[in-house]
């Protein structure tokens, strides 16, 4: 969820109608952020593998 957050918090805001990532309340930014981190854990295509980001 840290590396969603540091990645794509920007869009997260964007999406939601916020300026900035600060201006997301923790528990919206939490729920978002787990959401998309389990989707790339779980990329089934496999173009972008999250696992081995974590591996390096």
């Amino acid at each position: 969820m840290n590396q969603v957050v540091s990645d794509h918090g920007c869009t997260i805001a964007k999406i939601l109608g916020k300026e900035d990532v600060k201006d997301i309340d923790t528990e919206h930014l939490v729920k978002y952020a787990h959401s998309l981190a389990l989707d790339l854990l779980k990329d089934k295509d496999g173009v972008y593998n999250i696992r081995e980001y974590f591996l390096k």
